[in-house]
């Protein structure tokens, strides 16, 4: 990993291994690193001079790669950040707010979801044209882990209830809901 003295959150691989991102410290404050497996070659996506927004940390965090690795989240700031694999690309970027990310899963190459602010479930979908299309699906207090079940449906937790919706419907699925003991 080179000279990063503090990494902060998880390591996020793609498919096969071969690359991953990270946040962790940088020559002048934090940074998205972009590590190549193979070649050992390190590369900054992103970098945050000094401390990020209110004295925190870093406003930087490394989300999953899609499924076929063309892909990977990063959020920073007030933008969540769709990043090809080939950094030289110019990245999209939605915008969720300030720290809203809290979770992030792909459904396919061209879909994900998110939580936003622990209320707000969207979902992203690349159009046609290569741009990504954001849309909030529902609005509820208190959601936590967000998990992919199946190309069109998300699960979380909220109110020790495992809950379900079809992302491009967005319909509830309320069969198989089940109280979780915390």
């Amino acid at each position: 990993f080179g000279s990063v003295g503090v990494y902060r959150g998880n390591l996020q691989m793609n498919q096969d291994g071969s690359k991953f991102t990270y946040a962790g410290t940088s020559g002048s404050g934090y940074a998205l690193f972009l590590y190549d497996a193979a070649s050992g070659k390190k590369q900054i996506v992103c970098e945050e001079h000094g401390k990020g927004r209110y004295g925190a940390y870093s406003d930087i965090h490394a989300w999953p790669w899609s499924p076929d690795g063309s892909a990977f989240l990063y959020s920073f700031g007030d933008k969540l950040i769709v990043q090809s694999s080939d950094i030289a690309k110019a990245p999209a970027e939605l915008t969720p707010g300030i720290n809203a990310v809290f979770d992030v899963v792909w459904l396919n190459p061209d879909e994900f979801a998110y939580l936003s602010y622990r209320t707000n479930l969207c979902y992203a979908r690349k159009t046609s044209d290569g741009q990504w299309q954001p849309r909030e699906l529902l609005h509820a207090k208190g959601m936590s882990s967000l998990a992919a079940v199946g190309g069109d449906t998300v699960a979380w937790l909220q109110d020790q209830l495992i809950c379900r919706l079809n992302v491009k419907t967005g319909i509830p699925i309320t069969t198989n809901t089940a109280p979780v003991s915390v």
